[in-house]
């Protein structure tokens, strides 16, 4: 959007000293306006100044990230899974990173999962997850987004994707991807950065659904997943998409076998590289634990995510 931007902005500026001052008047009352804003929306207590420091700190993300690396012993999954008799569909381990990354939402609901408005963090309602999909030999991507992803067990979560890709793979994209390309697709690169921009402003900032684009409200959720296990490579991570406006984005990488300590031994293990990449405006340092408890407690037990929670699980998550 840069040029764009730069011409714009240089024109009107030049035009507002030059010839007319309401075009500066214009400007100014557009930066009121967007302070009224802010004083409208209320704080609350998410709102501290911590956080303030970190909304005025980092711009949407061109810098200002974190990569987190973790490197997640999956044996007790792959002993799990091998045991496990599929009836409709076999859940991988791309189910159970998506199941982790809905529980560090679930658990950092008033850190992670939301989004910044007009500079104050908003929770959203419900936990969402994307997660990315190949379409016709990687000429195209394609995005699952999974509402309240918290609520489903990993095998339904499986099940919902297969449902939702195979789907999409057959047709070369369902209904709503082929509105977001079609409605691109005769634009010149800079003005579809203007487009994804202004639907990014409807969609994530103001809570509208574009139907007509294919777009939704806080389209993409909290997180974004995307599984390159099947390329062979071992260890990556994801840039930021700045339309996509996610706080993290999760890369599963291939599993390979590696040499770890267990329990005081020194052990070959089926290890993967799970890699974050986090907006510093959400999270810093000292609430990185989120990521790490909640997403590593998913692959330690996973008897107790893989089907409906018992009720006693239910009733504990209510209270």
């Amino acid at each position: 959007m840069s040029v764009f931007q730069n011409a714009l902005m240089f024109s009107i500026l030049s035009y507002g000293f030059l010839y007319d001052f309401r075009f500066i008047m214009l400007f100014f009352g557009f930066l009121g306006f967007n302070m009224l804003i802010y004083y409208i929306i209320p704080g609350g207590k998410c709102n501290n100044i911590r956080r303030k420091i970190q909304i005025a700190t980092w711009e949407e993300p061109k810098e200002g990230l974190i990569h987190i690396k973790m490197e997640i012993d999956c044996t007790k999954v792959l002993d799990f899974l091998s045991n496990y008799k599929p009836d409709e569909v076999k859940p991988t381990l791309t189910h159970f990173g998506i199941k982790a990354v809905s529980n560090i939402l679930d658990q950092s609901r008033l850190i992670i999962n939301g989004k910044l408005m007009f500079g104050k963090f908003v929770p959203f309602e419900t936990v969402d997850v994307t997660c990315l999909i190949d379409i016709d030999n990687g000429n195209d991507l394609g995005a699952i987004t999974i509402r309240k992803c918290d609520e489903l067990s990993v095998l339904e979560l499986a099940k919902y994707v297969k449902q939702k890709s195979e789907k999409i793979k057959k047709s070369k994209g369902d209904n709503i991807h082929k509105k977001r390309n079609n409605s691109l697709q005769y634009f010149p690169p800079f003005i579809v950065s203007v487009i994804l921009q202004l639907t990014k402003w409807f969609s994530y900032y103001f809570g509208l659904n574009l139907p007509f684009l294919g777009i939704n409200k806080n389209n993409f959720g909290g997180a974004i997943v995307t599984s390159i296990g099947m390329l062979g490579i071992v260890d990556a991570v994801a840039p930021h998409c700045n339309f996509m406006n996610c706080p993290a984005l999760l890369v599963l990488n291939k599993v390979i076998d590696k040499p770890i300590v267990r329990k005081g031994q020194i052990v070959i293990a089926k290890v993967m590289n799970c890699n974050f990449t986090v907006d510093h405006r959400f999270i810093d340092g000292g609430k990185a634990r989120y990521i790490k408890t909640a997403f590593i407690d998913v692959f330690e037990n996973p008897e107790k995510f893989f089907d409906n929670p018992s009720p006693l699980q239910s009733e504990q998550k209510s209270k």
